[in-house]
């Protein structure tokens, strides 16, 4: 069993273009190394998504097309993350959100083997009185000290504060590396169960041949459509999304595999 004590941890945040990582891309990273009750390092570079910026996703975090101009792109950004991180346990609020987008730039971030801890589900066992466990919320109610919110330094501190904070209430719950990961790793492999494979391999072999789909897809107010599309990319994790044109809405849209219920080739 290994001691809190002796862990190296790291509070890593994203912000982003949007919401989905198979079309939208990372502007911002911020990460902060520490080990119980002392901040050994920071990390914060912008990232050039190659592409501009929408008024409302400007409007939420403050970050403008000028600000990301020469800043390196997701390539050269993500190596010198890792470097950054080393073999330290990630904490991440709402860890699949962040996961995904570094997944979607590259698959060899999933799963992290040294763990992830979602601050999120952590904050559920330490505080189950609140009724709403939004990063932003808890910081407030909690009265952390962090500057700014929706930015990625700040949120990542805000981040390690609330951890830091939830091990404090939970005491002996958590007195473990292995402890903690109990009580609120992120689960890579049941993540990654939710996607049929049979479907998977028939959307890949429609990219590969160029060949169009007649798909049955449950939208997410349960409402099943039969639709023909013409698969243009895969991409997102862990669920994949299915970017294709479809013929019912005349125009491209995203579909999450995990919905789709039936699928077999256009005739």
């Amino acid at each position: 069993m290994r001691s809190l004590d002796t862990c190296l941890f790291a509070a890593l945040d994203l912000e982003t273009t949007g919401l989905y990582a198979s079309k939208d891309r990372i502007v911002e990273i911020g990460a902060v190394t520490f080990r119980r009750g002392r901040v050994v390092g920071r990390f914060q570079t912008f990232v050039d998504p190659g592409r501009a910026m929408s008024e409302e996703v400007i409007a939420v975090h403050g970050i403008t097309d000028a600000m990301v101009a020469g800043a390196p792109d997701v390539t050269e950004a993500l190596p010198r993350l890792r470097a950054f991180l080393g073999e330290a346990l990630l904490v991440i609020h709402n860890a699949a959100f962040d996961l995904s987008f570094l997944a979607t730039a590259d698959p060899s971030w999933v799963p992290w083997r040294p763990g992830v801890v979602d601050s999120c589900v952590l904050a559920r066992r330490a505080f189950p009185q609140e009724r709403r466990y939004g990063l932003a919320h808890l910081v407030g109610t909690l009265g952390l000290d962090v500057s700014a919110s929706h930015r990625a330094l700040a949120d990542a501190d805000g981040a390690r504060q609330l951890f830091e904070r939830s091990l404090d209430v939970l005491g002996e719950a958590a007195a473990t590396a292995e402890e903690l990961l109990d009580l609120a790793a992120f689960d890579f492999a049941a993540a990654e169960k939710t996607v049929d494979a049979a479907i998977r391999g028939l959307v890949e072999e429609a990219l590969r041949e160029g060949r169009e789909l007649v798909i049955a897809y449950r939208d997410a107010w349960g409402r099943l459509t039969e639709r023909r599309v013409r698969p243009e990319g895969l991409a997102g994790w862990p669920v994949p999304q299915l970017e294709a044109f479809c013929c019912l809405r005349k125009g491209l849209r995203h579909f999450r595999l995990d919905r789709i219920v039936r699928a077999r080739f256009a005739e």
